[in-house]
């Protein structure tokens, strides 16, 4: 066997070992030269560009490995409660309920490769990378809840936004004070407040009107220089979004025209566990395995802790599947196209970081 190439069968000698098998199963061999070449090109495994550039469905490729491995295929894997998270995501393997009943798996990358190499799978199953996500799901929803809603707080306090003790103490003084001054000289306190908030109000109306006056472009003013797609990290953008139907359209028509190698980039529509709205079903998507919580599934559907975005951002930012993250919250009034990658490709690593 030479190097990287499956030999099995004389059809497929030509084609990487993670999508060589697949020529044995239907699939034109002119769609796995191109993604092979792809592939190359993005410096990254065929099986995640053939995936990624949507030439074949997640569930027609899986399922065309467990047949070509001999092993039972679950589109809706059970977990054992012994499944971890994110771990058993990330690792793209998960134990089965039951003593001997095994794991369940959805290969990638280095892993496929081996597993089609060595061909010794034992008590194995095959799922999607989907399937695996949405069982882990299940199996941990009261966990992934309590993580999402209080996580951020307990690792990394400064950047959580609930009160202190100290803040709430300030502000029942402040409150107390405003209200005894108020009843006892209301002319006076009243006219106090009035002028210490105006430099807060004429600065807003000052923005607002340089804002409409002013003219600016989304795209960099001079040409940065073009990084190879070889080169380039994995990029993964989180875009919360609650309530938002009326932007949800421009959103990811904005999203589809990021100048992004597809293989290399990873889209996560997160939503809260109310907001599960049916109209993301219809939202037309470019590419749609690029949009790793969005494939047919069209969201991650998020545990809630009050009406915000935030525990669906902590919960879709647990998932790393890069080295370079940008949150964007959405609201109704600032939608716009987003910067082509070209601002991507052309900014330090520091600044790519979100």
């Amino acid at each position: 066997m030479k190097q990287g190439l499956a030999e099995r069968r004389l059809q497929s000698t030509a084609l990487p070992v993670e999508i060589g098998f697949l020529a044995d199963h239907g699939h034109p061999p002119e769609i796995l030269h191109r993604a092979a070449i792809l592939a190359s090109l993005a410096g990254v495994t065929a099986d995640e560009a053939l995936l990624k550039q949507g030439l074949i469905g997640e569930t027609e490729f899986y399922r065309a490995l467990a047949a070509e491995l001999g092993l039972p295929y679950f589109a809706q894997p059970n977990l054992s409660r012994a499944a971890r998270y994110p771990h058993s995501i990330l690792s793209g393997l998960a134990p089965l309920p039951g003593t001997q009943a095994g794991f369940v798996a959805a290969p990638r990358g280095a892993a496929l490769i081996r597993l089609l190499t060595i061909r010794q799978a034992r008590a194995l199953a095959i799922t999607t990378p989907k399937g695996l996500r949405q069982a882990v799901f299940r199996a941990k929803a009261r966990m992934i809840a309590i993580k999402a809603a209080s996580d951020l707080r307990e690792t990394s306090p400064d950047l959580a936004t609930d009160l202190s003790y100290g803040q709430i103490a300030l502000l029942f003084v402040a409150l107390t004070a405003l209200v005894f001054y108020g009843l006892l000289l209301p002319v006076q306190t009243f006219g106090l407040l009035g002028a210490s908030l105006s430099p807060l109000f004429l600065g807003m109306i000052a923005l607002r009107i340089a804002a409409s006056v002013l003219s600016g472009s989304v795209q960099p003013g001079s040409g940065l220089p073009r990084v190879s797609d070889a080169d380039l990290p994995v990029y993964t953008i989180i875009a919360a979004l609650y309530r938002e139907k009326r932007v949800a359209a421009r959103l990811i028509q904005a999203l589809s025209q990021v100048d992004y190698p597809a293989a290399k980039l990873d889209i996560k529509l997160v939503l809260e566990a109310d907001d599960r709205k049916r109209w993301m079903l219809s939202m037309p998507l470019r590419s749609p395995a690029m949009w790793r919580s969005s494939l047919r599934h069209k969201a991650r559907h998020a545990p809630s802790r009050g009406r915000s975005t935030w525990p669906c951002l902590s919960h879709g930012a647990a998932i790393p599947s890069s080295t370079m993250r940008r949150i964007y919250p959405i609201r109704d009034s600032c939608v716009s196209p987003l910067p082509g990658s070209r601002s991507f490709r052309g900014m330090s690593p520091a600044c790519r970081l979100a």
